[in-house]
């Protein structure tokens, strides 16, 4: 089950919650103020990551890419690391 993210209309505040799919656009209550107006917010996903040491990595060209293909990195699925 996928994770919500809901901003209530009466604290401002953003409360998330694992539901169903089918659930999701379904009002819930605001854990802070108890307020059953919210809506459901746009959720941003973000990943922050580095070299962290792996060697074949360093530079940001994948050694499973072949030479001038793809997007410059590990994208689009075609990096096998």
């Amino acid at each position: 089950m996928p994770i919500y993210e809901y901003t209530c209309e009466k604290c401002h505040k953003t409360t998330e919650a694992l539901r169903k799919i089918a659930d999701a656009d379904e009002a819930m209550t605001c854990e802070y103020c108890g307020g059953t107006r919210t809506q459901r917010a746009h959720s941003v996903f973000a990943a922050v990551g580095g070299t962290g040491g792996n060697a074949a990595m360093q530079g940001g060209a994948c050694p499973m890419m072949p030479a001038g293909g793809g997007g410059g990195g590990c994208c689009g699925g075609v990096c096998m690391h």
